[in-house]
């Protein structure tokens, strides 16, 4: 950790005992500036700025509320019908196993080791980095906008683990998701904007449960992407469906609530 006291000059970035270092960045720094973290990552040095006295603008209501249902076909699907499909980064991941493959393959301590397992850790970076600005992007369109985003208290750290009800890989399809950092993201931006995030109890069957009519559906396996309600004869995307429930519920909790708070 460093102090600052003048932290920009002239465009650049000064470091006590260091001086001047130019940096990249196109965000202005706001509010009083307390103190800087350097680190290194993959090769490359990163300052982490953290200020005090900062006003965050909160966003203007939509009058508009959602459902949000994660999944792995789909990254997230709308109560309003609409399919957010999941981060591409395959070409990414290949090229990832490859170094390793080629690492293993290097004496320990040469230079050609040292070599690979530089560029693997920017090839890390580089997925970590990618995925990360796909979440901002995402979380930050929903907050702007919808008012109340209602979604479920996912346990990520279960689901991912090895059990008989989970296909092979289905566990690294759940990592790879980043269903957790989502919903962080989620949590402290609707808090910065004045919106709402309504986690509802993970119990809920979103999925078997009929939107229109309530009717459970028991018997319901992890292949069946479209079903038919045999009370209502509704016709339900799964995960459309899923997401509808999950509005619903996380409104029913909100003014019950209210109404208590009254």
């Amino acid at each position: 950790m460093i102090n600052l006291l003048s932290v920009f000059e002239d465009g650049r970035l000064k470091l006590p005992k260091i001086g001047l270092i130019k940096y990249k960045d196109n965000r202005k720094i706001t509010g009083r500036i307390l103190s800087a973290t350097i680190s290194l990552k993959a090769g490359r040095w990163y300052a982490s700025i953290n200020c005090a006295d900062v006003s965050v603008k909160t966003k203007p209501k939509t009058s508009i509320n959602v459902g949000l249902d994660l999944g792995l076909t789909d990254f997230a699907t709308l109560s309003n019908g609409e399919k957010i499909t999941k981060l591409n980064i395959t070409k990414l991941e290949n090229q990832y196993k490859r170094l390793q493959k080629a690492l293993s393959r290097k004496t320990i301590g040469s230079a050609n080791f040292n070599k690979n397992k530089l560029q693997l850790a920017r090839k890390y970076q580089q997925i970590v980095d990618k995925r990360n600005d796909y979440l901002q992007k995402l979380s930050t369109k929903l907050v702007n906008e919808f008012d109340i985003i209602c979604i479920e208290d996912l346990n990520v750290k279960g689901m991912s683990s090895k059990g008989k009800s989970y296909k092979k890989g289905l566990n690294r399809s759940i990592f790879n998701a980043s269903w957790s950092n989502f919903v962080d993201m989620l949590k402290y931006k609707t808090e910065w904007y004045d919106k709402s995030l309504n986690q509802i109890n993970r119990f809920f069957p979103s999925t078997k449960t009929c939107s229109k009519c309530s009717y459970l559906h028991r018997d319901f396996g992890l292949h069946i992407r479209e079903w038919t309600c045999p009370v209502c004869k509704s016709t339900h995307d799964r995960d459309v469906n899923a997401a509808i429930n999950i509005l619903n519920e996380g409104l029913k909790i909100i003014s019950t609530v209210g109404t208590t708070g009254i």
